[in-house]
């Protein structure tokens, strides 16, 4: 069947493929690329495609999930998200009672990984302007009972002020608080931005992680939180895609130029295939040149790197 004749609704043969790609079987990829299910993101043969929901495998919550969407798509054809090394050091970090916050959250896939490890008696902060992912995630939290997540309808930055949040494709993750040129804006809101110690820091309760994906406005996000950083010396992780930026070694230079004096250091997230499954590893990296192949970045110390075990190349 080609794919845009897949893409239309989702046919029962489809369902044969489900045990393949969530177990993850050596190959899974190819399955679901020959299948039409793996299509580049401007591929519009699933545009129109209904919602289906599953649970999710890594966090036992229920996902409500738009397979019009490449990545909601394959969170589907997974039962997972497909940032595996992100959500692995979640659940190798968090643990039972922590305090993890989530800056960019969209429709809250690693918001529900930590909701999962930081359990009942723990707290998730899932910072999300964008109105649009920002009622899914609340779906997703009333359809799962889940009352130990607030969500924070906030951009963060260096300063309060009142900033354009552009949607630069028909994914909702690529909303950015930077300057793009017009022609490549799909949607705009103007959002409210504050610093992040602001609405953090009066809460007495230690931070112990703080993820940040916000296309490219990670620095001003991380000086609105120095007061989180130098109090509670979360672990970080950031995303750093050099080749979407003007200028990767000077954004990475201000990343390090910041956060070393509070003592951390970057580390690559990535993933092995060990038997019938891929693991994370962290791998160490020069912290005066921008990392290339790891769109993922762990920031903290060699001890506390140290305290979490994850296992290193």
């Amino acid at each position: 069947m080609p794919p845009n004749a897949a893409g239309r609704d989702f046919r029962p043969w489809m369902n044969l493929l489900l045990p393949i790609s969530r177990a993850e079987l050596p190959g899974w990829g190819r399955v679901l690329r020959a299948a039409g299910v793996m299509v580049p993101y401007w591929d519009e043969s699933w545009s129109g495609a209904a919602a289906r929901t599953c649970r999710g495998k890594l966090h036992g919550y229920e996902m409500t999930l738009d397979l019009s969407d490449w990545s909601e798509r394959l969170t589907f054809f997974l039962g997972r998200y497909y940032e595996l090394a992100v959500q692995e050091t979640l659940l190798g970090i968090l643990r039972p009672g922590d305090r993890f916050v989530d800056v960019g959250a969209n429709i809250g896939m690693i918001s529900l990984v930590g909701a999962a490890a930081v359990g009942r008696e723990g707290s998730v902060e899932s910072v999300e302007p964008n109105p649009v992912p920002r009622a899914a995630l609340e779906a997703a939290l009333a359809a799962n009972d889940i009352e130990h997540v607030t969500v924070l309808a906030l951009g963060l930055g260096d300063a309060p002020s009142r900033l354009t949040l552009s949607i630069t494709s028909d994914h909702s993750g690529t909303g950015t608080l930077t300057e793009v040129d017009a022609d490549e804006v799909s949607q705009a809101f103007e959002i409210d931005v504050v610093r992040g110690d602001d609405v953090l820091l009066p809460d007495p309760r230690p931070v112990r992680m703080i993820k940040i994906d916000v296309e490219g406005f990670e620095h001003p996000a991380l000086v609105g939180l120095r007061g989180v950083l130098e109090r509670d010396g979360p672990y970080l992780i950031t995303e750093f895609t050099p080749e979407t930026m003007d200028e990767p070694q000077a954004e990475f230079a201000a990343l390090t130029e910041l956060l070393a004096p509070l003592g951390y250091r970057a580390w690559g997230l990535t993933t092995q295939r060990v038997g019938l499954r891929h693991r994370t590893h962290v791998v160490s990296l020069a912290q005066d040149t921008p990392p290339a192949g790891h769109p993922e970045l762990l920031w903290c110390s060699e001890a506390a790197l140290a305290e979490t075990g994850l296992p290193r190349l």
